[in-house]
């Protein structure tokens, strides 16, 4: 193998396949990318066996070949060369050449052929198309309510449900709940529900381009997901589970409604936390006619008290949240006016924005015993 190819090509073709290449492996080569060069082209891919990336872009291929390298020295080498430079990559035994300029390295490779990889989607794999702003608007509508290392699995993920007129991303950790929904036409028999990983919902969330509106591919069967993005292919594993029934969560009705300014909530519940406990920020939220007060305290006797003006139909109400999950919430809606549709101390509330734009989206808090 022998190529050559500017160094900030390489570097982003790099660095979009990095997240799927951890450095602490029991597999060795699952520190490495493959590199892959033929037909003018070189092929980067990484993978921990559940999550795997491949990138490509040109290149002068004057020998055509394939080999393993570790990742992390590779991109920090490249990442250290000068802007405009050219990279020079020479496979030469069990060695990688890497030449720029007047800088010359030699990297120890791992033999291609024990590099594993993706299989390609089952032959009877669905196929959609969606724009790849809907898809990141909608991972970052709901991210923030995933589970981490829950003993529950499947809570560890987000659900993508799959209807005849809408595409949903729910995610929950049993304490809140995020759900958004794109209406669009599929044909679809019934409804398909399928878990992704965490890490690969937030590694998605990084690729994708919120500002693009082309649309993108995406492929889904009974093990795996598949999209193809602008110059990468994205491969993740699915989670094997059942998630829970969602829409039981969400209470049917309300009995008091609150509408108050986005901005000015966000302000007040990011200066009640200072004084929050670290470890339970918890806060009482006294709704009233006119204005809301938020009291939190601590354990070294600290509190503080915000007011804040909201229009309130209901009695007057106390109720306890978590602080930060009630601002990551906040902190997604886009409209600049927000609902809180609650019912009594004991009962979740229902959280929204005031008007649907291009995404439907819900969220589901539970109260927290102060």
């Amino acid at each position: 193998m022998k190529i050559s190819l500017p160094r900030q090509n390489l570097q982003t073709s790099l660095q979009s396949v990095l997240g799927s290449v951890e450095n602490k492996q029991t597999m060795q080569i699952l520190s490495n990318v493959m590199l892959d060069a033929r037909e003018g082209q070189l092929t980067i891919t990484g993978t921990d066996l559940e999550l795997e990336l491949v990138s490509t872009v040109d290149a002068d291929c004057h020998t055509e070949g394939r080999t393993t390298v570790n990742a992390r020295k590779l991109n920090d080498i490249i990442r250290s060369a000068p802007l405009n430079s050219i990279v020079h990559l020479t496979l030469d035994n069990e060695w990688l050449t890497i030449d720029i300029e007047r800088s010359h390295f030699k990297l120890a490779t791992l033999n291609a052929n024990d590099f594993p990889t993706a299989p390609e989607p089952a032959v009877d794999a669905m196929k959609y198309a969606l724009p790849e702003s809907i898809l990141r608007r909608m991972i970052d509508n709901t991210a923030m309510s995933m589970a981490q290392q829950d003993v529950r699995y499947y809570l560890n993920g987000m659900l993508i449900e799959i209807t005849g007129d809408a595409l949903r991303c729910v995610t929950t950790d049993g304490h809140r709940m995020a759900f958004s929904e794109f209406a669009l036409s599929l044909d679809v028999p019934q409804t398909l529900q399928f878990i992704v990983p965490r890490k690969a919902v937030l590694e998605l969330a990084r690729l994708l381009n919120e500002n693009n509106n082309s649309e993108i591919e995406i492929s889904l069967d009974s093990h795996q997901l598949q999209i193809h993005l602008d110059g990468l292919r994205f491969t993740t594993k699915l989670i094997d589970g059942r998630y829970p029934d969602y829409q039981r969560v969400i209470p049917k009705q309300y009995d008091m409604l609150a509408s108050l300014d986005r901005q000015t909530l966000k302000s007040a519940l990011s200066r009640a936390a200072v004084l929050s406990q670290d470890k339970f920020p918890g806060a009482r939220f006294s709704f009233n006619k006119d204005y809301l007060r938020i009291e939190t305290h601590n354990n070294d006797q600290e509190s503080s008290v915000e007011e804040l003006p909201i229009e309130f139909d209901g009695e007057p109400f106390t109720i306890g949240f978590n602080i930060k999950y009630l601002s990551d919430i906040i902190s997604v809606i886009r409209n600049e006016t927000v609902l809180i549709e609650l019912r009594d101390a004991e009962s979740s509330a229902l959280i929204r924005p005031e008007t649907d734009d291009i995404t439907k989206d819900r969220y589901i808090l539970m109260p927290m015993k102060l």
